[in-house]
């Protein structure tokens, strides 16, 4: 099956700690399925020579807060598909293309999370 990205944006509290987000599920019709995803971080106060942290900009006004994400938040590449599906629906988790588990960022930063999901299913 083909391969696509999905995204959402992130803004993370503004204290340093470990984040996880809700579960991502994709959906037809209103039934998730497929492999569910998220996001995990962790948020520490950047040092001067700390060449760890995540370099991302911080929006002035994130879409959505960490700890407030919905499943409208995913993009939906594929809604303009409207057929009449009748096979099972399949999709698996391939790869973070970004911000892989456990990935250092700075506290109140709003970030662009991106996974790969393959299509198993028949079309």
């Amino acid at each position: 099956g083909k391969e696509g990205e999905v995204s959402v944006t992130l803004s993370l509290p503004s204290k340093e700690g470990k984040f996880r987000t809700p579960n991502f599920f994709l959906c037809h019709d209103g039934k998730k399925f497929g492999d569910r995803f998220w996001a995990t971080v962790t948020a520490i106060k950047p040092k001067s020579a700390d060449k760890d942290l995540a370099k991302v900009p911080v929006e002035d006004k994130p879409k959505k807060s960490y700890s407030q994400v919905t499943k409208d938040s995913v993009s939906k590449a594929d809604a303009k598909q409207k057929a009449d599906v009748k096979e099972p629906l399949g999709a698996h988790f391939v790869r973070d293309v970004n911000f892989p588990d456990n990935c250092l960022v700075a506290p109140g930063q709003a970030i662009k999370k991106t996974w790969v999901i393959k299509n198993t299913g028949p079309r």
